[in-house]
């Protein structure tokens, strides 16, 4: 295989020399109608057409060259088709994604999707299959695994967005409480995994403010204790598989179900920076790859253009700016799924399904998957709430793992979602700010906090709709048990409820994947979402520069690497230490000296980072992906706050009455003893980011995956998420795309991508911009005729 990836990549990289020559100008006809495309140095394409329908072609082809394989396996892991060429190995991967429903909405939604919409995707996909018939071959990926590409559809982008809202849903959230159900009971899970803004640390950092709420809804509402939670009790369908040996608790967290990241996003009014013109920062934070996740382009029309981030396989710009008016997107993790445990039987063949004491038909139907040629068809079933879920095929370990229980999942991922296309278009493109906004409350599925502004306004929008349950809300965020009925759907926030802010008093808005809302509002929306130290980090550096913010400001405020949560609780730490002990003493010292930012030469953040994986490991009941999560740092901040010796989690083996005392000064001796045998110190000699390559990653000796020295934390604004294992602190997940936008008529906009903008290996774009991400650097993207002025 070694000698077949040698002389593939050879061949490869002399014949597509004549690409690369002929990259400078492109020209296109599309119905009769010219795009140019030019790339500058950096790999990025000026697309130029009379209308949105030209340069979206036009988008389609540069995707197609740059991206292919990309694209390639967004649609097949979305639609589940990954056996197709991949073979049986991937066929339970392949039933999973079938089973969720993504392609049978996808499916209704072609068939019934406005004209308009239909004519954007299409015109996005033929560009795509035309760019595919002007390369020379085919990526090496597809010559080493013998597959070609098959025409791109209006159906594979639809089927792709679908999956996109479903990894950022919240069944990760739901997955770890009800992990946690098997080892504590529901009051210490609550406070464990932050059920009710009681158990959080900073609740009150919320995207919207009380203040705010009260002036643009009627969802205004103080705050009614709910009753506190009893002894958690083990249902007769968890006992009967609780000991199951193919559970593996760290499963669901650690492969299907990992959150996708984070994001940051804020805007700065005219009212408080130095141009007296808003100001857009924007970097979300998903897990690294190579590519990258984003594909910067420049999209130029007769009276308009859009610049920014796009996502290959979409015809869409989820930050960036236009003529008039700018925009940036975080994912929200508000609660818009839930899983419900099922109570099945089979009678005469047919599946059944139990609620409120009467036993319901299952809704079957079917999926045909190909696995190398052969089609195979598989029976699914749904309960009322939605597809039944018995199981996830773990393709790391070759194996399938069963759940526990048998869940159902009912998501607005599921929902025939029409408008989000040409709603967020007619946004960009639009001259009616307060319109604009208004027209994206259509949206369903998306689970998004997106900002907004223009020369002079600037705003806020929950893209996605907002669920309305009945029953008790402390139960709205772990599995509900689907027989009783007592959490159910009522409804979503109608138009007039969904809420929209424009231009607040403070003069800024944040959206770090926050709470949306505080406590106070009607529906008890947000009542298991946590406030973040990224966002709390970022209100602070706002509220210190005061006014005259400069776009430099931003910029530092993108690039900041202080860990807020361990500056505001250092003090308490160090006061239950016993200073007579030699390390803890030692500990004591080194961090005194600690300025709470994790840079490259930074010892004391390596410090830190081991002593707080420590004490997380005395949880040896829970997952990494807990103890490496908004999970943990919630619990531990805040539990610090108001410590106590001991609590249920602290038991060990030493029989103490103070075993919380115990585990934490414990965790500070190994943290020193691990610490001083480190040769080298520093964070960067800990600390990487790694991007992997999504099919060669094990393979070649690396050659295609890339790891790099790289500064911040999981709590800096600045993000890096490590691995989920113990004591790795490898970096999977940081600020992929960075933006800053000054809304200055004249004035530029600034981005950068962690990696490249070429998906070929042999291509120098490949990882070409990585260097400068690294370094904190920052590109324009040419715009001509002045900005279209």
């Amino acid at each position: 295989m070694k000698i077949q990836i040698f002389i593939l990549t050879i061949f490869l990289a002399f014949s597509k020399e004549s690409d690369k020559n002929n990259r400078q100008e492109i020209n296109l006809i599309r119905n009769g109608k010219s795009v140019q495309i030019n790339y500058d140095v950096n790999g990025v394409p000026t697309i130029t057409g009379d209308t949105y329908l030209e340069v979206m072609y036009g988008l389609g082809y540069t995707h197609s060259q740059d991206r292919l394989w990309q694209l390639h396996g967004r649609r097949s892991i979305a639609s589940g088709k990954m056996a197709s060429f991949l073979g049986d190995e991937w066929l339970e991967n392949d039933k999973y994604m079938r089973n969720l429903g993504i392609m049978q909405s996808a499916r209704r939604i072609v068939q019934n999707m406005d004209q308009e919409s239909k004519d954007l995707l299409q015109s996005y996909a033929d560009g795509i299959n035309y760019g595919v018939t002007q390369l020379t071959s085919l990526p090496i990926e597809f010559q080493v695994f013998k597959t070609d590409f098959p025409e791109w559809t209006v159906l594979d982008s639809i089927a792709f967005i679908k999956y996109f809202s479903f990894l950022t849903s919240d069944i990760y959230s739901e997955l770890t409480r009800y992990q946690m159900s098997f080892v504590y009971p529901k009051n210490i899970t609550a406070l464990l995994s932050g059920i009710g803004q009681s158990n959080q640390y900073h609740p009150e950092i919320s995207i919207i403010t009380n203040l705010e709420l009260q002036n643009i809804s009627d969802l205004y509402q103080e705050y009614q204790e709910y009753q506190e939670y009893e002894n958690f009790q083990i249902s007769e369908n968890q006992q009967n598989e609780e000991f199951d040996e193919t559970y593996d608790p760290d499963f669901e967290l650690n492969e299907i179900n990992q959150k996708m990241g984070g994001s940051n996003s804020w805007v700065i009014s005219g009212n408080l920076s130095d141009t007296g013109y808003p100001i857009v920062a924007n970097d979300p934070h998903l897990e690294n790859s190579m590519p990258s996740f984003w594909y910067l382009a420049n999209l130029v029309m007769k009276d308009n253009y859009i610049k920014g981030g796009s996502v290959p396989g979409l015809p869409l710009f989820l930050n960036g700016r236009s003529k008039k008016n700018s925009w940036s997107s975080t994912i929200l993790y508000y609660d818009n799924l839930d899983l419900y445990e099922e109570n099945l039987q089979q009678v005469d063949g047919k599946y059944e399904y139990l609620y409120k004491d009467q036993w319901l038909p299952c809704e079957e139907f079917l999926e045909e998957i190909y696995s190398l040629g052969v089609k195979k068809t598989f029976v699914f079933k749904k309960t009322q709430h939605g597809p039944v879920m018995e199981n996830f095929y773990d393709k790391k370990n070759n194996k399938i793992i069963r759940f526990p229980a048998t869940f159902s999942i009912k998501g607005t991922y599921q929902e025939d979602d029409y408008c989000i296309f040409m709603a967020l278009l007619k946004y960009q493109l639009g001259d009616d700010f307060k319109a604009g906004l208004e027209g994206l409350k259509c949206i369903i599925s998306s689970n998004s906090g997106m900002i907004f502004a223009n020369e002079k306004d600037i705003g806020f929008v929950p893209v996605g709709k907002q669920i309305i349950r009945t029953g008790n809300p402390d139960q709205y965020g772990i599995p509900k048990k689907g027989w009783t009925g007592e959490v159910e759907w009522v409804r979503y926030l109608t138009a007039e409820e969904h809420p929209i802010v424009i231009n607040p008093e403070k003069g800024y808005i944040i959206s770090s994947n926050q709470r949306l809302f505080t406590k106070n509002n009607k529906y008890y929306l947000s009542h298991n979402v946590y406030s973040t130290a990224r966002a709390h980090r970022i209100d602070v550096l706002i509220r210190q520069l005061g006014k005259n913010i400069s776009l430099s400001d931003n910029i530092n405020i993108q690039l900041d690497l202080v860990d807020q949560q361990a500056k505001e609780t250092i003090q308490v730490l160090v006061q239950y230490l016993d200073w007579t002990d030699s390390k803890q003493k030692q500990f004591i010292d080194i961090i005194g000296k600690w300025d709470f930012k994790y840079t490259l030469e930074s010892t004391e953040a390596t410090l830190y980072s081991i002593f707080e994986q420590y004490y997380a490991e005395t949880f040896q009941q829970l997952t990494q992906g807990w103890k490496k999560g908004y999970d943990f740092d919630s619990f531990f901040f805040k539990n610090l706050l108001g410590f106590s010796y001991n609590e249920p989690w602290c038991a060990n083996t030493k029989q103490s009455t103070t075993p919380c005392l115990d585990n934490l000064r414990n965790s500070v001796v190994q943290a020193m003893d691990f610490y001083e045998k480190l040769t080298d110190k520093t964070w960067k000699s800990q600390h990487q980011q790694y991007f992997p390559h999504s099919i060669f990653e094990d393979q070649f000796d690396g050659q295609y995956n890339r790891k790099i020295p790289h500064v911040g934390c999981r709590r800096c604004v600045s993000t890096s998420k490590t691995q989920n294992a113990p004591f790795s602190f490898l970096g999977v997940g940081g600020p992929n795309l960075r933006t800053v936008i000054s809304m200055k008529p004249g004035d530029e906009a600034y981005f950068m991508i962690d990696t490249g903008q070429s998906g070929d290996p042999i291509s120098s774009h490949y990882d070409d911009l990585m260097l400068k991400w690294n370094k904190d650097e920052y590109i324009t993207i040419g715009t001509s005729s002045q900005e279209i002025q």
